[in-house]
């Protein structure tokens, strides 16, 4: 994952790890932002509101500043998406 300005489409396959990630990796959870949305721990909540934030960018024409906020042992635990 990159932090730093990103189309739409790039973050979109960010959300897509993320959602593989918190499916197989749940030790390791990663939370995402979104305006005011901010997905939960439990993955199956986590996973649909990730889809709807999937839906609601813009693919093709939008930037979006990508902050990735680490935990203590240097594992991504946070994402934020801005644009």
């Amino acid at each position: 994952m990159y932090a730093g300005t990103e189309w739409g489409s790039s973050v979109s396959n960010v959300l897509d790890k993320i959602i593989t990630n918190n499916k197989t990796n749940p030790e390791r959870t990663i939370r995402v932002i979104y305006g005011n949305i901010n997905t939960v721990d439990e993955y199956k909540k986590d996973s649909m509101a990730k889809n709807y934030i999937k839906n609601k960018l813009d693919k093709w024409k939008t930037d979006y500043e990508v902050i990735l906020d680490y935990d203590d042992v240097g594992f991504v635990n946070q994402v934020t998406i801005q644009n």
